[in-house]
């Protein structure tokens, strides 16, 4: 994996990508290609300021 995400790296690939999420995305489907694990994302940084978690409610 880490050779085909530098393969990408040095075609400038990431560079289009011009949001955080857009480039989360994109690595995380690149990632899933090699790996094959459709369990695997990236998730984009949560601004520094976002606070605690809501907390879950539970469904009865």
């Amino acid at each position: 994996m880490n050779s085909h995400l530098d393969k990408l790296m040095a075609e400038k690939f990431f560079d289009t990508f011009i949001t955080e999420g857009e480039l989360a995305k994109a690595l995380g489907q690149e990632m899933q290609r090699i790996t094959k694990d459709r369990h695997l994302n990236v998730a984009p940084p949560r601004p520094r300021n976002a606070g605690p978690r809501p907390e879950r409610t539970s469904f009865d």
